[in-house]
């Protein structure tokens, strides 16, 4: 049991299970191991110059109030918290992590399994995002990427759920990519099938290039958008009828479908 502030010039090591007795600082010299579960409803904080690392569940049993990490390196998997989680560090994730707060990744965060992000109010993503696995977000207020989304390793696939709101700077995945909330778009989205099922609003010029488009809500904003796909690309609501799209372009060996486009510049 865990209660207070814990400061070692070396590595802090936990291989049973550790409950937190009361709010709980770890400030590491060395490596950071918790390697059983972790539970208990208190903040945690880890402060570490080299690895922390989490092998078991966190939260499983009674979710911790908190969880912050430092600018050093973490690993976890499965996280339950009822107020935020914060990432300061370079993250890998592989699991469920679900938060009644913010959920905030301020450094790369790499995914080691598929992921699932249930957050209570912001999900931030400040970082790249990279990793061969499925991420899926599920928050029913602001999902914000801030970097690219698989440009090192392509994702397996992105999906957001239909609460809220997302906001994504470029993304690759190998398969689908499924945005069911309203999604600002800005760059290049490549993947297996591009799904937008609510409205999209273009935040900066877009390219879409995919097998499939498929655009079920409206789509906005005084910016070019590129069909580069030679697949099927379908429009089912207005494009351009609130703010006219500067232009719209689509590829020669594409098959298309549109209902009611205006824009500024050519189409």
């Amino acid at each position: 049991t865990l209660n207070g502030t814990y400061t070692t010039g070396g590595a802090f090591t936990a291989n049973g299970a550790a409950t937190l007795g009361g709010d709980t600082t770890v400030n590491g010299g060395a490596a950071v191991l918790f390697a059983g579960t972790v539970d208990g409803a208190q903040a945690l904080v880890i402060n570490s110059k080299g690895a922390t690392q989490f092998t078991g569940t966190v939260g499983g049993t009674t979710a911790l109030a908190s969880l912050t990490t430092d600018a050093g390196t973490s690993s976890l998997r499965n996280v339950t918290t009822t107020g935020a989680q914060t990432y300061n560090d370079a993250v890998t994730l592989n699991g469920i992590y679900t938060t009644g707060g913010a959920f905030t990744a301020n450094g790369a965060a790499t995914l080691g399994g598929d992921t699932t992000v249930n957050g209570g109010s912001s999900v931030l993503f400040a970082g790249t995002v990279d990793g061969a696995y499925a991420l899926a977000v599920n928050n029913k207020s602001t999902t914000q990427f801030t970097g690219t989304v698989g440009g090192t390793t392509a994702l397996a696939s992105l999906t957001t759920d239909a609460t809220g709101t997302s906001s994504l700077k470029s993304v690759t995945t190998t398969g689908a990519q499924t945005y069911n909330d309203a999604v600002t778009l800005d760059g290049t989205y490549t993947g297996g099938t591009v799904t937008t099922n609510a409205a999209a609003t273009l935040g900066g010029a877009t390219t879409v290039n995919a097998g499939t488009a498929t655009f079920n809500g409206t789509v906005n904003g005084a910016q070019a958008l590129t069909i580069a796909g030679t697949g099927t690309a379908q429009f089912n609501a207005a494009v351009g009828g609130t703010t006219a799209l500067a232009s719209l372009t689509t590829n020669a060996g594409a098959s298309v479908s549109l209902l009611n486009v205006t824009t500024t510049g050519a189409q």
